[in-house]
């Protein structure tokens, strides 16, 4: 590990003689970002966000996503939770409720309807008609 108070030009010098020795065959370079800096490239993600999203509300009207994005360049199906509404009812949902209420009133139309109907069930003759003479 070579400690942060290290000169920068004394790392490059160090892996240029790596580089040319002729015993040395291969050589890793690596790096690991510090915290602060993880963190600061966080709240720039966040605060970034946070401006396209504004600009966005700011809009006048309703825009396509592909017109934003400037086409498919970057587009990961919105997995990196940017302009995410979440809705309580799809179409789907909407059409299904909607085609329930719509069969529930016609089948009690209907039903009412059947009802109403009025049949010969009230009428009793007293000597019924004889064979051959029913009409």
């Amino acid at each position: 590990a070579v400690p942060a108070s290290t000169n920068p030009s004394d790392i490059d010098d160090a892996v240029v003689t790596a580089v040319e020795a002729d015993t040395v065959s291969s050589v890793v370079l690596t790096a690991q970002r510090s915290i602060d800096e993880v963190k600061r490239e966080r709240s720039n993600l966040v605060s970034g966000r946070q401006a396209r999203n504004s600009k966005l509300a700011d809009a006048p009207r309703r825009r396509l996503e592909d017109q934003q994005d400037g086409g498919d360049n970057g587009n990961n199906n919105n997995q990196d939770g940017e302009n995410v509404a979440y809705v309580n009812m799809t179409p789907n949902i909407l059409a299904g409720i909607l085609y329930t209420i719509m069969f529930i009133v016609v089948t009690q139309i209907g039903i009412g309807c059947m009802g109403m109907i009025q049949g010969q069930g009230d009428i009793y003759v007293k000597k019924m008609p004889t064979i051959g003479r029913e009409a």
